[in-house]
């Protein structure tokens, strides 16, 4: 499995054009793992940081600013690298839990970033079975959160590798 990635291959494993894929580079919203040095070099993303655009196209879709967007794939993305390089736990988080705060300091950003490893419980009735179309999440102690965001990073990185399996 081939785990480092040409702008060119981002751009059709994702279906992103070239210019936003640029412009996203310039801007800083997302970061080759490594950066093109001059003429006739390539920029060249790791799995991971493909996962990251995937996760940042999938934001933007859902109404996110870019710049808060960037913020949440540049957490994302250096916790899955430097647990990878640290070989400790290799678990990817399937669930990113985003919870937006009431209060804060105005000067910071209005959000806090958890990543949530695991899956969420299915709720089951008194006889043991599962009740459709519920899922229990609970957070304890804590009681400043207005919004939590959560977005199955499982898919997307599903959707990316099988994508990315078509350019190799």
């Amino acid at each position: 499995m081939k785990n480092e990635f040409s702008t060119f291959d981002v751009v059709r494993a994702l279906k992103i054009p070239r210019e936003r894929l640029k412009d996203w580079m310039e801007k800083g919203f997302i970061k080759a793992t490594t950066k093109a040095r001059g003429k006739g070099t390539k920029a060249v993303f790791s799995r991971f940081a493909v996962y990251g655009i995937a996760l940042l196209q999938e934001m933007v879709k859902l109404g996110f600013k870019r710049e808060e967007a960037s913020y949440f794939v540049d957490v994302t993305v250096s916790g899955l690298e430097s647990r990878f390089m640290a070989k400790s736990d290799m678990e990817v988080e399937n669930i990113l839990f985003f919870k937006y705060e009431s209060n804060r300091d105005e000067s910071s950003l209005p959000f806090h970033v958890r990543l949530y490893s695991g899956t969420l419980t299915k709720p089951k009735d008194l006889n043991g079975k599962e009740i459709p179309g519920r899922t229990l999440f609970q957070e304890k102690n804590d009681k400043n959160w207005e919004t939590i965001i959560l977005i199955n990073f499982e898919k997307i990185r599903e959707r990316a590798d099988d994508r990315l399996s078509q350019v190799e």
